[in-house]
């Protein structure tokens, strides 16, 4: 296996999603300068192209739950809920009542 291969860091957003290589990376590299450098969530927004309600609710998430919030959305996704049952529209309708 060869050394990985250097490069420069920089913090502009389309150099970084070169090296991108997972939707949880992207999620923290969207975030990070909020989080570590204080920059606002709307210059944030248009650097990337994500909402600024957006890139606010993803760092206040980090900030309770840290990592494990960048795979929220993919554990919902992959990992049903094995409660949640898929009944005929009466049923919900009788439910509902």
């Amino acid at each position: 296996m060869g050394k990985p291969r250097r490069i420069t860091p920089t913090d502009n957003w389309e150099q970084l999603q070169l090296f991108i290589t997972s939707p949880e990376q992207e999620r923290y590299e969207e975030i990070r300068p909020i989080l570590l450098f204080g920059q606002p969530p709307g210059t944030r927004a248009r650097e990337t192209g994500t909402p600024a309600h957006t890139l606010r609710r993803r760092a206040d998430r980090f900030v309770v739950q840290g990592m494990v919030s960048l795979f929220a959305l993919m554990h919902r996704h992959h990992f049903p809920n094995p409660f949640h049952q898929h009944y005929p529209r009466h049923f919900h309708q009788n439910f509902a009542r």
